[in-house]
């Protein structure tokens, strides 16, 4: 009889790759909790695999977006982004729109400085790179590491780079022109940003039919009034009965089926991520799941330790 008590199952074949669990505390990436980026839909399932042949804890972080000037094709826009690699020196970069106009946008704030050194981002995506290779390639193969199995293809509007990074891929620099104590010297000022996110949520405060609709009752009123009152068209009373019977019926589709339940205060915290499903499928397989009640596509980070 085998000593193991859950024999692992046989390692998938294919481009998804699982996870290793690599040793811990052994300061490989495989020993830490790699993180795994996914693009959540409604009404399916999305899975990870691993090689943990048992429950890993699984931890999920809504991927937030934000606004930054992002440079393609000697072309500078501001964009809603998820990821951005930049230099610092455009912490803070200047873009004009189709009309002319002229907008500064800082990806760094005195509150908010944030961020994840280029060089150890690279290196927690497994790029390989030496002196001679171009940025261009460094940054394309980092894109291509970032969002290879198990994590999804994320679309190419949901991250970028900004003018400096583009100016200096045209010009085929290399990393080695760019290391501390060459001319260049700007390998340590490229930064990445990212913001995954989770709150804990408390119950949020609900309102009463009463408290949202403080003119139902009048309201309903008014139309029982208007309709016994109609005879043909008199001073336009069945327009006064339409209106009202219309704000009535917004009532009902802005705030449930029949307008009668209790529901949260406008202006309520939502959580992040919100309505995610955990699933451990197998023992080397975790599932995410979207529940109604949230967006229709979530992006998030997970980590498995």
């Amino acid at each position: 009889m085998s000593d193991v008590p859950f024999p692992p199952p046989p390692v998938p074949d294919g481009p998804m790759a699982p996870i290793s669990p690599g040793a811990p505390g052994d300061g490989t990436a495989a020993g830490r909790a790699m993180p795994v980026f996914k693009r959540l839909r409604r009404g399916r399932i999305e899975t990870v695999p691993h090689e943990r042949y048992g429950f890993p804890s699984v931890d999920v972080y809504e991927l937030a977006s934000f606004d930054a000037v992002t440079s393609a094709d000697e072309r500078s826009d501001v964009s809603s982004v998820q990821f951005y690699v930049y230099h610092q020196t455009d912490a803070t970069a200047r873009a004009t729109d189709g009309n002319g106009n002229v907008a500064n946008v800082s990806v760094e704030t005195r509150e908010d400085r944030w961020h994840i050194p280029f060089e150890q981002a690279l290196r927690m995506a497994g790029v390989e790179y030496n002196d001679d290779t171009h940025l261009g390639d460094v940054v394309v193969d980092f894109w291509s590491a970032l969002f290879s199995p198990p994590s999804d293809p994320f679309d190419e509007t949901s991250y970028g780079v900004s003018p400096w990074l583009e100016r200096n891929v045209g010009d085929r620099r290399t990393v080695g022109s760019m290391r501390p104590g060459t001319a260049g010297g700007e390998w340590d000022d490229l930064k990445l940003r990212f913001r995954p996110r989770k709150t804990l949520n408390w119950p949020a405060p609900v309102l009463s039919a009463a408290d949202r609709f403080p003119e139902e009752p009048g309201l309903r009123m008014a139309l029982e009034a208007l309709v016994t009152y109609r005879k043909g068209d008199e001073d336009g009373a069945w327009d006064q009965a339409l209106s009202i019977h219309d704000r009535l019926e917004q009532m009902r589709r802005e705030w449930g089926s029949n307008g009668k339940e209790d529901v949260p205060a406008r202006g309520a915290q939502p959580g992040a991520p919100p309505c995610v499903e955990v699933l451990q499928l197998d023992l080397s397989t975790v599932g995410l799941r979207l529940l109604d009640g949230g967006p229709e596509e979530v992006a998030v980070m997970v980590l498995l330790r």
